[in-house]
């Protein structure tokens, strides 16, 4: 996903890079030998694996009563659950991609270069704060017991807001550069097809 929005904001930021740098250097080496040693790390350290997924496989059971309506009613109930945490997760897998982007644009806002210390410190606090982050966030969807997200959490999307405050205050020349006519109709072709995938998924296949 990082590669695809690399390819959308080119126009935008200094992005360029050649597709093997794009797809075999960044995607296949770094990124996906990056998550295997990472799952290896855990592996080996004994870690509990998290199940994004979660609800997603969730039997229906049928209501005690054995009528109709009580079937449908336990069948929407599980189903809204399900459609709940699918979106959860593309939420927070969409503001981790902000949280990335925003480092590459307060480089020509602030006037901030990616190798200056500010940008690595910036980096090091969300890599240590981002595992109690991860964890807040599960929990929240996972746990019917646990009624509000956690401070570690809270304070994340308020640094993620507050850089995007800044970058939308001081770089609206910069993000007014207007999309490119194949970008913008791919991104459109594209959240069409998730928003008729979810409606597939939760609405229309669990009848």
């Amino acid at each position: 996903m990082w590669e695809l929005m690399e390819y959308s904001l080119e126009h935008q930021l200094p992005l360029d890079e050649c597709w093997w740098d794009h797809w075999i250097i960044d995607a296949a080496l770094c990124n996906s030998l990056g998550i295997w040693c990472g799952m290896k790390t855990l592996e080996y350290l004994d870690m509990r694996l998290y199940n994004w997924r979660g609800l997603w496989n969730v039997p229906v059971y049928p209501s005690r009563r054995k009528t109709r309506a009580g079937r449908l009613e336990s069948h929407d109930l599980s189903r809204t659950r399900r459609l709940k945490r699918c979106l959860a997760v593309l939420l927070y897998i969409a503001s981790l991609l902000i949280m990335e982007l925003n480092a590459f644009y307060l480089e020509p806002v602030l006037w901030i270069p990616i190798s200056h210390w500010l940008q690595l410190a910036r980096v090091a606090l969300y890599l240590i704060g981002g595992a109690a982050v991860s964890r807040q966030v599960y929990q929240y969807m996972d746990d019917p017991n646990c009624k509000s997200l956690g401070h570690f959490g809270w304070i994340y999307i308020i640094l993620v807001i507050t850089e995007v405050a800044i970058i939308v205050k001081f770089g609206r020349d910069l993000l007014t550069i207007p999309f490119p006519d194949h970008i913008l109709i791919s991104w459109i072709a594209g959240f069409l097809a998730l928003t008729s995938w979810l409606v597939w998924r939760f609405f229309i296949s669990s009848l």
